[in-house]
């Protein structure tokens, strides 16, 4: 009995397979200089996702009505967290001579007079297409009053990969410039009207 748990057990263990966990990355290159801290802060709050992406595994859509959810591949982490950390570090890199970026909450002391918000209602992908679609906002904190409000959709096609890692990691990818896409929307409204 005792041989046939252990053969279960092991059975059990190396067929469930191995988990693979992923996270997004800014794909906006560092600048010299861009590491400085400016007196103007600008905070970036949390992201909203939809609740069919806020999940820990990597959510793709088999089409218009229905979702795989992957189980085995998951975001390291909390994928909303990763979201706006990469949309903090990317306005950093675009904007570090007039501004620093903070993600809130943030452990340090945050004297943000304007307040970045954005909300996801669809960041998937379908085959080879990926999609991100959603709105930000941009707050001034004193006067809590709304200086612009932007929709956004984005979309980006890759390569028909057949390799299964290959065709995720090129998601991952993807995923990662339409986030840039974003952010440079972003960037482009604070340096002409901040």
């Amino acid at each position: 009995m005792k041989k046939k748990l252990s053969f279960i057990f092991l059975l059990f263990l190396f067929g469930c397979g191995s988990s693979k966990f992923y996270h997004l990355y800014p794909t906006i290159p560092v600048k010299e200089g861009s590491f400085r801290v400016s007196k103007r802060v600008i905070g970036v709050a949390e992201v909203k996702l939809a609740d069919y992406i806020d999940k820990p595994q990597i959510v793709t859509q088999k089409d218009n009505s229905r979702v795989d959810i992957h189980e085995k591949e998951n975001w390291a982490g909390d994928f909303a967290k990763n979201i706006q950390e990469v949309i903090t570090q990317n306005l950093n890199r675009l904007l570090f001579k007039k501004y620093t970026f903070i993600a809130l909450p943030a452990e340090e002391v945050s004297d943000d007079k304007y307040r970045i918000f954005v909300s996801i209602d669809r960041f998937d992908s379908k085959d080879t297409e990926v999609t991100l679609d959603g709105r930000w906002s941009i707050k001034k904190i004193p006067e809590d009053s709304i200086l612009i409000m932007k929709k956004f959709h984005y979309t980006i096609n890759g390569e028909n990969l057949k390799d299964k890692d290959e065709k995720l990691k090129e998601n991952i990818a993807l995923r990662s410039i339409l986030l840039e896409k974003l952010s440079k929307d972003i960037a482009k409204f604070i340096k002409v009207s901040l």
